[in-house]
């Protein structure tokens, strides 16, 4: 595969006294998204996060790695990544920062017309922290995982896409790795990504949905590799390991089954078909709305008006929401307990406190609504993403709202019931999962698909293990193919 983008001839800039055979490969991760917030509190990115630089250093042994993603220093010192802090006052909006990356922008454009066509090193328009960190690095991996969509919003696509671009006016290969990207709705949204796909040295997609939609957008087919997550490599702990978090979480083998059970604070809609009812779009159009007052307002202002909104009318209806929400699940578990006799494992996955709700709030409040509470275990605090993928692997079946819990369970035999977000049940669907994806949060729709997963639990199993392996190959070729993009590796 050609790897090599010569649309923009830039001179690199080498450290002092050191020559390019030299020097060590800087590998730079970019996300373009909510780097503020700490990502390795997401227990789905936190997976993602360790197999991608697995990958990258079974690649490139010796390099270093910088990353705008925002781990925990522990977490960053366990990957041996350098995290790029970002620079962020609560008394100033958001959207100050992103006219400066829009100016920034202009900035390499301006650079790249002089340098063609007059011949002059505007070196001094890029300047900055985070442009250094551009500058230096000899392969720029795109970690965009499922925000490369309109579905999340016009705006987050042209974001991302000037992010990408930027990398690519640096004449440096960037790779797109293994993202869901799309659908694409609109015309500016389409044009965008058609112009920055172009430049990509390398685009690989977890999911077949995704290269339609790249397609659909006018990207060239034969640039998009269909790989998968990187999260199938993700390595359980030890059996040791597992039986001590077990313990300490109270489940012990008496017979029982284990169901295992996985909210998300993300409770609005399980699909984007089931919110087009008039409830439905006041609770979209009220995160529009947050959405744009967060990026207009600093912190300072956002935090307590975000506060005061919701002890007010308009927040009635998430309310009302959050309220069915718990009392779904914890009828679904009761019903687990009555009909199976079995023991409920509660599962948070997401455990990100700068969000609106955190999972493990949203575990605790239905756990208390549950009649049988005895039959409920909920895992401690402390647990990385590999210790929680070997608590599920343990269980017999999975109900879940998280993706990357879904494919912690799919990826060790766990017949799985998903409830979908976005376009991402085409993972699941390309697993040969499609016919156990839940459209709807009712128990008419969730308990026959229970039923069946419990029932032909065995079968499942077996297949479910095959197709995990296929999907482990796959998701290697990501580091594979992006070791091939620094001639040196």
């Amino acid at each position: 595969r050609k790897c090599i983008i010569s649309w923009l001839p830039v001179q690199t800039v080498q450290p002092t006294g050191r020559t390019a055979a030299e020097r060590m490969t800087k590998i730079l991760l970019i996300h373009c998204g909510e780097e503020d917030i700490l990502s390795d509190t997401n227990k789905g990115a936190e997976a993602v996060a360790v197999t991608t630089v697995e990958l990258l250093r079974q690649s490139f042994p010796e390099a270093e790695i910088a990353s705008f993603l925002n781990f925990s220093e522990d977490f960053a010192r366990k990957l041996d990544v350098r995290v790029v802090r970002m620079r962020h006052s609560q008394h100033l909006p958001r959207f100050f920062s992103e006219i400066g990356w829009w100016f920034v922008l202009l900035g390499g454009l301006l650079r790249r017309w002089l340098d063609k066509f007059c011949h002059v090193d505007a070196r001094f328009l890029l300047r900055g922290r985070r442009l250094r960190e551009y500058i230096t690095a000899d392969v720029v991996i795109y970690v965009g995982m499922d925000y490369y969509s309109e579905d999340i919003s016009t705006r987050v696509v042209l974001r991302h896409s000037r992010d990408l671009w930027l990398a690519a006016l640096l004449g440096k290969p960037v790779a797109v790795w293994a993202v869901s990207a799309g659908p694409f709705h609109s015309r500016l949204a389409r044009w965008a990504v058609r112009r920055v796909m172009k430049r990509m040295a390398l685009i690989t997609v977890r999911d077949s949905l995704s290269r339609q939609f790249l397609e659909e957008a006018g990207v060239n087919p034969d640039k998009i590799h269909l790989t998968a997550d990187p999260a199938f490599l993700l390595q359980p702990p030890n059996g040791e390991r597992v039986d001590d978090i077990l313990t300490k979480a109270g489940l012990t083998e008496d017979g029982r089954p284990v169901f295992c059970v996985n909210p998300s604070h993300s409770f609005i809609t399980p699909s984007q078909e089931a919110s087009r009812g008039t409830g439905g779009w006041y609770l979209r159009v009220m995160g529009l709305a947050g959405s744009l007052l967060a990026s207009l307002l600093p912190e300072s202002l956002f935090t307590p008006l975000l506060n005061l909104v919701k002890k007010t009318f308009l927040y009635r209806a998430v309310d009302t929401r959050y309220a069915e929400y718990k009392a779904f699940f914890a009828g679904l578990i009761d019903r687990l307990v009555e009909d199976y006799d079995a023991t409920v494992l509660l599962v948070a996955h997401d455990q990100a406190m700068a969000q609106l709700f955190d999972d493990r709030i949203v575990t605790g409040e239905i756990k208390s609504g549950v009649r049988h509470r005895d039959r409920v275990v909920s895992l401690g605090t402390g647990l990385s993403a590999a210790d929680i993928k070997g608590v599920i692997g343990r269980c017999d079946v999975f109900i879940g709202a998280r993706f990357h819990a879904t494919i912690a369970a799919l990826s060790q035999g766990v017949p799985s019931v998903w409830f979908p977000h976005y376009h991402k049940c085409a993972l699941v669907e390309d697993l040969g999962m499609g016919g156990f994806i839940c459209p709807a949060y009712t128990r008419e729709a969730t308990l026959p698909l229970v039923g069946k997963a419990w029932r032909e639990r065995e079968l499942l199993r077996r297949e479910l293990l095959k197709k995990a392996a296929q999907a482990r190959e796959l998701a290697a070729l990501n580091g594979e193919m992006a070791g091939r993009l620094v001639p040196s590796a």
